[in-house]
């Protein structure tokens, strides 16, 4: 089972950090309808965001989140995050770091019922510290 424990609680409202590891470039809105190259398929710098929530129950299981991008450094700063674990495995942000699927959008986006949606898309690691 994939899920995030109880102690992910305490974080809503609070900074978490995201570690990028992959998958970005063939989805960055500016890239539409252009030949992409390896270059442009490396993942963005690392960034924080604030938990607002939990989302994807799954057996009762909590699988994924969302929050707003807090990073000044970052180029989707104020965009929304959402979140799913990827991996088997009870998860923390602590120490048992999850793995996640991740989708940068608008808050428009993000509100969006159906598909397809606007975004940026890759994976990586959220924690609860910068490193």
């Amino acid at each position: 089972m994939k899920s995030l424990d109880d102690s992910c609680l305490k974080y809503l409202n609070k900074t978490l950090y995201v570690k990028t590891q992959g998958g970005w470039g063939l989805h960055y809105p500016e890239n539409s309808g252009k030949e992409i190259s390896n270059l442009d398929q490396l993942p963005i710098s690392n960034f924080s965001f604030q938990l607002l929530g939990f989302t994807e129950f799954e057996n009762d299981k909590r699988r994924g989140g969302f929050g707003k991008i807090i990073d000044s450094e970052c180029k989707y700063n104020n965009y929304i995050l959402e979140f799913t674990t990827r991996h088997e495995g009870l998860f923390d942000f602590e120490e048992a770091f999850p793995v996640c699927n991740l989708f940068i959008c608008k808050k428009e986006e993000h509100e969006k019922v159906g598909y397809p949606r606007n975004g940026v898309s890759g994976y990586g690691e959220i924690r609860n510290i910068e490193s």
